[in-house]
Formats: structure tokens, sequence, C-alpha cells
């Protein structure tokens, strides 16, 4: 047997080290500070947990908020520069997406009209879409969350867990079923071996809650990868294209705990947003699932939030937008990358 001095093998580990860090780009730390709310000339605009979607090009942030049957559209400076809504039945509405050019969808449940609106930048219809060629198992599906990725629409639904992925002229591509995946990835570890009794009984009725839960939260990244929440289960998931699902977050009232999770979003760099209904934060981790920063709290004060839901982020104008309750409207916040 080789012999290796202890300093030795201790520099050459820390060499190791230092080249595995140095092939994996740097993760830049996140701060946030509240800026303002978006509003009009009489002040903040009221609103009761508003779908929020950003058009990267031009900075603008559109919001939806069925409670008051509009939506409206803000520029980069959080004020109001027109509204529209009254036309299309948007008490009824669910969520909306901003693609190329400003054109926006408005997710709507089942309905007569076309479940899906496109519009032009300001609101002008384009056309009615009706969903095509959803398969026999997507039979009950019912759309609850719109996000966007390279030319295709993705629509969730929060009930069944339920992803199906389409063509911006309605054709179905293809279906993701994330409680049926999660399900059998459970019941699979269930068996692993060496498994204590204790931690086997806690795994049963964590399986036991996901056959009940809902999506609290749902967005897709630039890389395709889905990004969700359940709150029940006090967990949020990443789940990358081959359908492997990577869970995150642990319960508790504490600074970078789970109380009750909503919105969900990912930057650029892979650091991802998470709403917190119960303990009214919005907390940040790393791509690794590290926990960095949590902002917001529960009170009176401006920079505060109460019960945040809908996230959207806008990187390259370094802004984050968060929707709340109590007809609060939508709190900015200012981000910075160390």
């Amino acid at each position: 047997m080789i012999k290796t001095r202890p300093h030795i093998l201790i520099l050459a580990l820390a060499a190791a080290a230092l080249t595995f860090a140095a092939s994996r780009p740097a993760q830049a730390a996140v701060s946030a500070s509240y800026l303002y709310r978006l509003s009009d000339f009489g002040g903040p605009v009221q609103s009761l947990w508003a779908r929020v979607a950003v058009d990267p090009r031009e900075g603008e942030i559109y919001t939806l908020d069925p409670s008051h049957a509009d939506a409206r559209i803000f520029n980069e400076t959080a004020m109001q520069v027109h509204a529209f809504g009254e036309e299309y039945g948007l008490a009824s509405a669910n969520d909306l997406v901003v693609v190329e050019g400003g054109e926006v969808y408005i997710l709507f449940g089942r309905r007569s009209r076309g479940q899906l609106l496109h519009l032009d930048y300001r609101g002008a219809l384009l056309e009615t879409i009706d969903l095509k060629g959803l398969p026999p198992e997507f039979a009950k599906f019912q759309a609850t969350f719109l996000d966007y990725r390279d030319g295709e629409l993705y629509l969730a639904d929060a009930g069944s867990m339920q992803v199906a992925v389409f063509s911006r002229d309605g054709q179905f591509r293809c279906g993701i079923d994330i409680k049926a995946r999660l399900l059998g990835e459970m019941k699979t570890g269930l068996w692993e071996e060496g498994l204590r009794e204790s931690e086997r009984e806690r795994r049963q009725k964590e399986l036991e809650a996901l056959d009940q839960a809902a999506l609290g939260g749902f967005s897709v990244d630039a890389d395709q990868r889905l990004y969700f929440t359940l709150p029940t289960l006090f967990s949020a998931y990443r789940m990358l294209p081959d359908g492997t699902c990577q869970a995150f977050g642990t319960s508790g009232g504490a600074r970078g705990k789970f109380g009750v999770v909503a919105g969900i979003e990912a930057d650029g760099q892979g650091n991802i947003y998470v709403a917190d209904h119960l303990r009214s934060v919005v907390l940040v981790f790393d791509r690794d699932f590290k926990f960095l920063t949590e902002f917001g709290y529960r009170g009176a004060a401006e920079h505060n939030l109460l019960v945040p839901d809908d996230i959207a982020v806008d990187e390259r104008h370094g802004r984050l937008y968060v929707s709340q309750a109590a007809n609060l409207g939508v709190s900015v916040f200012n981000l910075e990358f160390n």
C-alpha cells in the first residue's frame, strides 16, 4: 500500500475542491428591497391576488384581477398606462401570460367562447382559441395556471396536477401527470432497503397527503423545467425535462421554513422565489435549494406583505412583482445580485 503524507492529502483534496468549484458558474447572492406598489395617478391600484406577467422586452407589467374583472398595464416605473377587460368577462379568467411582441394570452376555465383569448399588446382581441387534441386521460382537465416558453403554452390543472403543453394555436403537444409521477416515486421509496420504521411512517403520511394535494403555484423556466408548490405537503418542487422531481423546503415558522406555500418562479441564474401565504414572506433559494434570504413579513408597513400569492421576475430590469390579499395590490421589489 502506498502511504500519503497527511498534509499532501489535505492539499490534494483542497485542490480537487477548488477545481470542482471552478467548473461551475458562480452563484450570485440575491437581496431584495421594497420600492413601491403598482399605481395610477390616484395612488396604489387595488387588486386581490392578481395574476402578474412581465413583458421582458419593454419592461411593462400586466395584471389580471378577476375580483375586479379587469386587466391593467403598467410601465417600467410602475405607473398604469392602460386598462381593459369589460368586454371579455374577466371575472371568470384564471391567468395570463405575455409572449413575444407583447401579445397576451388570457386563460379561462371551460367556457363556450374559447378557453384562451389571444390579444395584442394593448388588449385588443386577435382571436379566441379552443384547446384541441387533448387525450382521454385529460378529459376532465381544467387549467388553473398558464405559462409560456419558446413558442409553447403550458397549462396546469391545480386539482388534478396535470400539465398540458399546447402550441400557440391551441393544438395539444404533450402532457405531464405530476401527481402520478410523484405517487410512483413515493410508493417506490416506501420500500427502500434499510429504511427506518419512523421514516417509513413519515413517507406513508406524505403519500396519503399527496393523494389529496393540489398545486399552489406553477411556472416554467427557460430550460423547460417545471416549478410547483404543494401547500398541504409544505414543499416546493422542480421537475426536470426527463421527469425527475426534486423536492425542497421544510415546514415551520422560522426563517427559511415553509408555512403555506403558493406562487413560485425561477430567474435565469436558477434562483427560486417562493411566496408563503401563512408567513407572508417571499423566500429565495439558489439553484441547489440552499436558502438565501426572505423578505416581506406580515404587517402594516409599506414594505410588508399580506398573504403574498403570484410572483413575476423581471431579471433584465432587476424587479420582482408580488401580488397579495386585502386589495393591497402588487408590491415591487428591487433585486440585486451580488
